[in-house]
């Protein structure tokens, strides 16, 4: 990653932190002057619980909104002077290669490899949260259709085959045809595939949410309780998001719910027993649906 302070010279790694740091700042003035929700997400939560600020070893930073704050926030970013940063997506950016919405600090670029240039800088990841409806199982069904269709995506937008981290023979053999089918088809006949998937997903009327636009995981790990997040994650924070990184500042209470295998909350976890479980490796969060109250002094 580059910046413009120096033109020349690859940032370092705690520069890239200060600067994606500024971003979130940037984006957290935004929704605090519009009155937007928004949580912070995957490994910037994890981060914020186990270390207080960023995970050592992560530059990036995710967080979630509720669609109708997104939508805010895309048409806010698109129609007003938000100085160096600029949010990027498949409708305003040309080559844009994901599904997913990103805001960067323009005064910096990244070398991608295997990917198109695009002009992005160091970002922030801004993950629309769709309405899944009621039922678990079809909330399920949506997701899974959801990775298949970013995983395409991803494999139709690399300009040469790259095994990357891809697990397993099986996965491995297939990876190959996959990829030349994608091309085949194109991102488009996707973009338009995904669009249908997304359309019409009311967020306010669904007990299930999920990121349709950024789907990783398994399905069941994706769907999550829409109380779960209106009741603790967006609670709105009361500080300057600097504040946040300093753990003299940042209290946290936190209750896990472990996922039972059939989509179902058993009993919760305090937060002594999950800072427990993380200091012995014991703690698959991976099977976690983290219930997350804030609290700045």
């Amino acid at each position: 990653m580059k910046g413009e302070l120096d033109n020349t010279k690859p940032l370092n790694f705690e520069k890239v932190q200060q600067i994606a740091l500024g971003v979130l700042k940037n984006i957290h003035q935004v929704c605090e002057d519009q009155n937007l929700r928004y949580t912070l997400a995957y490994g910037t939560l994890i981060g914020a619980i186990r270390h207080k600020g960023f995970i050592p070893w992560d530059d990036d930073i995710d967080i979630m909104m509720p669609r109708p704050d997104f939508d805010k926030l895309v048409e806010y970013y698109n129609t007003h002077e938000t100085g160096p940063y600029k949010l990027m997506n498949l409708n305003n950016t040309s080559g844009y290669p994901y599904f997913n919405t990103r805001v960067c600090d323009t005064r910096t670029y990244i070398d991608v490899t295997n990917e198109d240039s695009y002009g992005m800088g160091i970002f922030v990841d801004v993950c629309a949260m769709d309405g899944l409806g009621s039922n678990w199982n079809e909330a399920c069904a949506i997701m899974s259709k959801s990775k298949k269709l970013c995983s395409s995506m991803f494999l139709a937008t690399r300009n040469k085959f790259h095994i990357g981290l891809t697990k397993g023979i099986k996965k491995k053999l297939l990876k190959y045809p996959a990829y030349l089918i994608t091309h085949a088809l194109g991102r488009s006949f996707f973009i338009r595939k995904m669009e249908q998937l997304v359309k019409n997903r009311d967020y306010d009327s669904s007990s299930y949410v999920g990121c349709l636009l950024w789907s990783t995981y398994s399905p069941q790990k994706e769907v999550i309780k829409k109380e779960w997040i209106e009741k603790n994650m967006l609670a709105r924070l009361q500080a300057d998001l600097q504040k946040l990184l300093d753990d003299k500042a940042l209290l946290l209470r936190v209750d896990v719910k472990e996922d039972d295998g059939a989509g179902q909350a058993r009993k919760p976890y305090t937060a002594r027993e999950v800072a427990q479980a993380m200091r012995d490796k014991n703690a698959d969060l991976a099977r976690m649906e983290i219930d997350l109250d804030l609290e700045i002094k």
